[in-house]
């Protein structure tokens, strides 16, 4: 077996919250290698901007970054029995509270508390225990509300606030989803903290982005190594020994992921108490549509992120469906419009699939008919819906589900950061947290 290189840390997974994480710390005066697990879903919706700390440490402003503002989010298509106009959240707060004001006045007036208390929320501490009795009370939410406890579900918290049902489809869609949530969950109002606090929202370009922090891992010094992880054991010290297929190993004193589900699926536990929104038994599968024409959607102007759902029993569906090891006609999906692009995801993809009782893994023809099935439902909004794609690309992102995802289970945790809208941000924020004071 070759000689072992020694760093302060390795990051399992290659995507961009990786990348980032492992130019932080290099920045931070820490060695840093990448693991290319080849579990990751590529890049092709766009990220968060970057948080004004990751600007500054890595010089992000050297490098040609497309920002773009997120004029708006819609939900396109709800259930037929839904009255309303479908959901939609705007840029401006204006432009929200005039669009709630002609489906339902009284959530216009209560949108701007909704925004209040989940965002402000965000960074209070969770109940405490006093010497192993009941909690203390929960604080009071904005208007007077008593602020729900952390672990109630996303359903409970927007049913305690709003009325039309095609708005809380479109929140549900643009927010629960996304973490793979049909909103019914334990501990879904978690996934409202960051997703607020985020809006309102500028976003990167993924292929800028992903270019500019490959780029500056280079300049960096940031080692890069394509895995998996074949052996990972203890070493001396709290470090661990990590060897791969073609015998090469290193030694590092601490282990992160870029995620969670990349640590799942690189075979690594995760350090920590587990989130309420990590994902089980499904993965993200990620489309890239190549359409001659550009594809357009009525009056709407750039910069819209759109969802497509079918109220929020939908939802419920495709997350029995993913667990059950099937996919649901009706599935959230999120997509954007570049140019003659469209880049799509679907958070409800079964890990594995179950036929005749049986689970078995993912074929190339079931990706290409899903792929087809996605472009099919996005088509039939868009305005010339007769012109399909010339293309379609499906690709399964990771599959954090630790029963089938962790067939290694290495001796050694992985710390990664909480699930997050910003997944960029978050892994960033976990370098600065154990090295920003050093």
């Amino acid at each position: 077996m070759a000689d072992s290189r020694s760093y302060d840390l390795a990051i399992i997974g290659a995507d961009a919250a990786g990348q980032a994480a492992a130019a932080l710390a290099a920045v931070l005066g820490k060695s840093a290698v990448v693991i290319h697990t080849g579990d990751a879903t590529p890049d092709y919706l766009s990220f968060c901007e970057p948080a004004n700390f990751l600007w500054r440490r890595l010089d992000l402003h050297e490098f040609d970054l497309d920002l773009q503002p997120v004029a708006a989010q819609r939900t396109l298509h709800v259930l037929d029995d839904v009255t309303g106009a479908a959901g939609a959240s705007f840029r401006e707060a204006a432009q929200m509270t005039e669009f709630l004001h002609g489906a339902q006045p009284a959530d216009a007036e209560l949108w701007p508390d909704f925004l209040r208390e989940v965002s402000g929320r965000r960074h209070r501490p969770a109940p405490m225990q006093s010497g192993g009795a009941k909690p203390y009370a929960a604080p009071m939410g904005a208007a007077g509300r008593l602020a729900l406890d952390d672990y109630a579900s996303f359903n409970a918290l927007i049913d305690d606030y709003f009325a039309d049902e095609s708005l809380k489809t479109h929140l549900v869609n643009s927010i629960a989803a996304r973490f793979a949530l049909a909103g019914d969950e334990a501990g879904g109002v978690q996934a409202a903290y960051g997703a607020f606090s985020l809006w309102p929202l500028t976003i990167a370009s993924a292929r800028a982005l992903a270019t500019a922090l490959e780029r500056k891992c280079e300049s960096a010094g940031v080692a890069f190594i394509h895995g998996p992880v074949s052996e990972c054991a203890p070493s001396r010290g709290g470090a661990a020994s990590l060897s791969f297929a073609n015998d090469e190993r290193v030694r590092v004193k601490r282990v992160f992921a870029s995620t969670r589900a990349a640590a799942a699926s690189g075979g690594f536990a995760v350090a920590g108490a587990p989130s309420p929104l990590d994902r089980r038994r499904g993965m993200r599968a990620s489309f890239h549509l190549r359409y001659d024409d550009p594809p357009t959607i009525g009056d709407d102007a750039t910069g819209v992120r759109y969802f497509i759902g079918a109220g929020r029993d939908g939802a419920v569906r495709a997350r029995d469906a993913m667990l059950e090891g099937r996919l649901a006609d009706d599935a959230p999906v999120m997509f954007e419009i570049d140019g003659n692009d469209i880049y799509a995801t679907a958070a409800f993809c079964p890990a594995r699939i179950c036929e005749d009782d049986v689970l078995r893994d993912w074929t190339g023809q079931d990706r290409q008919a899903l792929g087809r099935q996605v472009a099919e439902r996005i088509s039939a909004f868009l305005d010339h819906a007769d012109a399909p794609p010339s293309s379609i690309t499906t690709v399964l992102g990771e599959a954090p589900d630790i029963a089938h995802a962790n067939r290694r289970l290495f001796p050694v945790e992985a710390i990664a950061p909480p699930p997050s809208l910003d997944p960029v941000g978050a892994a960033a924020q976990m370098i600065m947290e154990h090295y920003g004071d050093e």
